[in-house]
């Protein structure tokens, strides 16, 4: 697939964007749409070829249309999905297959599924599934089909705010829903074993037990676990955070790093085929083959799929003498994917390797003018270097605001690490060949775990030794919207040179001190009184002035709840007060209710109550005295005198919320003053 770069990238940036319409603008009916599009298709095909600029602006448009009824065709094509036909209990077994193994924990299994069918009809649609562990009843593996009686329930929301949103990350995966299986409402059914699918799962536990029964170290383990079979549960915790610290964190994740020093040390092994009639053929047609099986044995995990039919194309134009034009051929990858499958534009790592490919497109060239050294390996090294600054300048924006942390050492790191990760990965695929035909020697097995040391002590020396720690950053929408409206003029200013891009930097960087101001202004009017849920304990406080006062019944356990909520507000100004039993501002009048035996009344009555700790007290009598407003029970508190405490309140006609099932309760003041 050969387009001109003049229509390629166009059509790229805009059949995105006409995909974030659909979603911003579903109501949007697609024929409005189509009409769009066969409008302005027409007008570009009836303008003179003199009207150039006019008709470019056309075909623009056609590609934004073009984006928006590609998404709308798939999102509605499948009458069948759970969202346009929900299930409910009574709807017998449901047919559900496994997609995807996400995690073990010390009770439960965790998938991602696909739904078959609904009884007797079909159903489509994916689900999270947690299935409870039992004596009973092994792990669920790759392409097991499981017939069920439970019903598909909500995913739930964050408790707190500025919390991540597990709920918004399934999301982003196509998933809405969730299921709990266990011995009693679930029944594995049998692998067909001549499947492919089947094949590659056994070969899966082969390899894994095989690791598992090796004299590696541990941390050997978790590394080769992480890299051949794309299952990071083998690694620390601790571990894991500090290759995040260091801006090295994809080196665990199969991507395009991996699949791509694949793809060169199979060109590498198969270059004698290039003696005989038709060996590129053949060589192309074994590494393609390579690919996609190693895709399949590691289960299509969406970054694997974006990298194999990356370097599948690349490898195709390779082979087709087009291997100068790396780029071209990126973009056209993702626009196949983006066409195949849309829900890939919600997903994380699409996102950032669409953005980390255009940076290296746009931006790296623009850096590698600044200096040309005429050492080869200090070229190399700065070529390099301006590549891994490209990438992050583009998903650096990106990745504070979904992670709230940016890798300040991220250049030293990759300079440092990456370059020799290649050599390590060499020696991954030897230790597995040696693995698979049991031939580990005691000197390999010695040799690896010094090389795993090494790379892991590395990463983790860079990682605590971070001058300056950028973490617990939070940006609003319309910020990060600013900060890429800067990098495009500051990037187009370095391209070009000219006055006209000099003032819009200058314009783009007034545009995002006042967006950053008017986010701060929000928190800075904002009056009111917040309830938060931390479990076992009681967590609350209020805004004045610009200042957050917060109350904890133990500020250890409540400090990643006030760190979230403060970075999601952009606030720096609080203060830790102790719990007292009354609050009041204006006509705002809280009691707060624990078990202690005696309290201090003041002479007003409560709009509202606050109950922790279990208090033991007569709530019906407090009710019909005081008649508050709202009744409040927060996570300090049992569910079953939760339970009796609302059904008081729906004797009285009270308004009743229990912080432990539906969240943490703003309650707005602005009326109060």
């Amino acid at each position: 697939m050969h387009l001109p770069r003049s229509i390629l990238y166009p059509l790229v940036v805009l059949f995105t964007l006409g995909g974030i319409g659909f979603h911003l603008f579903k109501l949007v009916s697609p024929w409005l749409f189509l009409v769009l599009f066969l409008f302005f298709l027409l007008g570009a095909f009836l303008l003179k070829n003199s009207q150039r600029q006019f008709k470019s602006l056309l075909l623009y448009a056609c590609y934004f249309c073009m984006g928006y009824l590609n998404f709308q065709a798939f999102y509605h094509q499948d009458k069948t999905h759970y969202l346009q036909n929900p299930i409910s209990p009574s709807s017998g077994f449901k047919k559900i297959e496994v997609l995807e193994i996400l995690y073990e924990t010390t009770f439960s299994y965790a998938y991602i599924v696909q739904l078959k069918s609904t009884g007797t009809s079909p159903a489509s649609g994916k689900l999270i599934v947690y299935q409870k562990k039992d004596s009973l009843v092994d792990a669920y593996q790759l392409g097991q089909k499981i017939l069920t009686t439970a019903a598909p329930v909500p995913i739930d929301e964050p408790r707190n705010p500025g919390a991540f949103s597990y709920k918004k990350y399934l999301e982003n995966l196509s998933v809405y829903a969730q299921l709990e299986l266990n011995t009693k409402n679930a029944i594995p059914l049998k692998v067909t074993e001549t499947s492919l699918q089947h094949r590659m799962v056994q070969l899966r536990k082969q390899i894994l037990s095989k690791i598992k029964n090796s004299t590696l170290q541990n941390e050997s383990k978790g590394i080769l676990q992480a890299l051949l079979l794309a299952e990071r549960k083998a690694i620390g915790e601790e571990q894991i955070e500090d290759y995040a610290r260091a801006g090295v964190l994809h080196l665990l994740a199969l991507s395009g790093l991996h699949i791509g020093l694949l793809v060169e040390l199979l060109l590498l092994l198969l270059s004698p085929l290039l003696w005989f009639r038709y060996g590129s053929v053949f060589r192309l047609s074994i590494i393609l083959s390579v690919l996609w099986l190693f895709a399949f044995f590691v289960g299509l995990p969406a970054s694997v799929v974006r990298a194999v039919t990356l370097f599948s194309f690349l490898t195709v134009g390779r082979f087709i003498h087009q291997g100068k034009n790396t780029f071209h051929l990126t973009v056209v990858s993702f626009l196949v994917l983006l066409v195949a499958y849309p829900p890939f534009l919600k997903q994380i790592g699409f996102q950032f390797s669409f953005l980390a490919v255009f940076g290296i497109l746009w931006i790296h060239p623009i850096l590698q003018r600044f200096w040309n050294p005429k050492i080869g390996w200090i070229r190399k090294y700065w070529q390099w270097t301006t590549v891994s600054l490209a990438a992050q300048m583009a998903v650096g924006p990106l990745s504070v605001f979904y992670f709230h942390q940016f890798p300040s050492l991220f250049l030293i790191s990759n300079l440092l690490i990456i370059p020799f990760f290649g050599v390590f990965l060499v020696l991954v695929m030897t230790v597995f060949v040696m693995l698979l035909f049991d031939l580990l020697h005691h000197f390999m097995v010695t040799f690896f775990d010094g090389a795993v040391q090494l790379l892991n002590g590395s990463v983790s020396w860079i990682a605590q030794n971070d001058p300056l720690p950028l973490d617990q950053l939070y940006l609003a929408v319309p910020v990060l919207l600013g900060l890429y409206l800067v990098l495009f003029f500051v990037v187009l200013s370095l391209e070009k040179k000219r006055f006209p891009q000099w003032v819009g930097t200058a314009i783009s960087f007034l545009i995002l001190l006042s967006l950053i101001q008017l986010e701060q202004e929000k928190t800075s009017n904002e009056h009111a009184f917040w309830i938060f849920y931390l479990h076992r304990e009681s967590s609350y406080g209020y805004f004045k002035s610009g200042v957050f006062y917060h109350h904890s019944s133990d500020p250890d356990k409540n400090r990643r709840i006030l760190s979230d909520f403060a970075n999601s507000r952009l606030l720096h100004r609080f203060e830790k007060l102790p719990i007292k039993n009354f609050f009041s501002v204006d006509q705002f009048h809280l009691l707060i209710l624990d078990n202690e035996k005696r309290y201090t009344l003041p002479n007003y009555s409560p709009t509202h109550v606050l109950l922790r700790n279990d208090p033991k007290i007569n709530l019906d009598r407090l009710l019909q005295i005081h008649q508050p407003q709202l009744v409040v029970a927060d996570g300090s508190n049992s569910p079953w005198t939760v339970s009796r405490w609302e059904k008081s309140c729906e004797k009285y006609s009270i308004p009743f919320y229990d912080i432990r099932k539906s969240g943490a309760l703003k309650i707005s003041l602005e009326n109060e003053e």
